[in-house]
């Protein structure tokens, strides 16, 4: 896997992707055949999970805490060498240490591979992950995704929809401020408020004047959500039972 971005700069678009890693490796383990490749502490091969964390008092007795998988598998089962004689209290704790590795069912042939928790032949597709993590995450069961790549809009504009819910992705004044620029961030349109991304799009008397007059071609009136995320949802959700629910999905893209 690659570095985490650590700089202020960059494409921000890999930024997105690359902040998603702790999930992909969240959801994610390692199928051991040979385990040449495959760390038994530190690597995640185990359904339990990580054996460095889950036995962090063993694992701070073995002798060779860098070994593989095969440097501690015999037919006869597995070898373990520790740095001193267990004491008494210890014996139990690595008599259960065992009991959860007992589960393995040896080395086969081939290499050690990468596994995809949500598919059940372990291939991770973008498309899949999406939706399973959708499903899976709670918090991300509210992002708008239908009302932003749904929409019968160009392709371009559908990705900068989507950094504008970002927020942080797009270059207004106050995004800018935090970077370092020294700016006196006041809005474009009307020059009295800070120019954040949900001021500029959604609260900016300007614009509110351009989400107005489309909701009044429907007779609809509301209030304003604060983040433009909120907006899409909602105005999603106000055109489901639309006959022309193709045409209302543009109109945020299009203000």
């Amino acid at each position: 896997m690659t570095k985490e971005v650590t700089t202020p700069y960059g494409v921000s678009v890999w930024r997105s992707i690359r902040s998603l890693w702790s999930e992909l490796k969240a959801n994610t383990k390692i199928k051991v055949r040979n385990g040449e490749k495959t760390e038994i502490w530190k690597d995640v091969w185990h359904e339990a999970g990580r054996l460095e964390v889950l036995y962090s008092d063993i694992y701070s007795l073995v002798s060779h805490q860098q070994k593989t998988i095969v440097d501690h598998w015999t037919p006869q089962g597995w070898n373990f060498n520790f740095r001193r004689q267990l004491n008494d209290w210890e014996i139990q704790r690595v008599a259960d240490f065992f009991n959860t590795i007992g589960q393995f069912n040896g080395l086969e042939g081939g290499q050690d591979i990468l596994w995809w928790k949500g598919n059940q032949k372990g291939n991770f597709k973008v498309g899949c992950a999406y939706n399973w993590l959708n499903h899976t995450n709670q918090p991300q069961s509210h992002w708008p995704w239908r009302g932003i790549w749904k929409s019968k809009i160009p392709l371009k504009v559908a990705c900068f929809v989507w950094l504008l819910a970002k927020e942080e992705a797009v270059l207004t004044q106050d995004n800018l401020k935090r970077r370092g620029i020294p700016l006196c961030s006041r809005c474009f349109f009307c020059g009295k408020n800070v120019e954040t991304v949900n001021h500029l799009f959604l609260h900016c008397k300007i614009t509110s004047q351009l989400w107005r007059l489309f909701l009044n071609l429907k007779g609809m009136s509301w209030t304003m959500p604060a983040k433009i995320t909120e907006a899409i949802q909602s105005w999603e959700e106000a055109g489901n039972q639309s006959k022309n629910r193709d045409r209302w999905r543009i109109v945020p893209a299009s203000i």
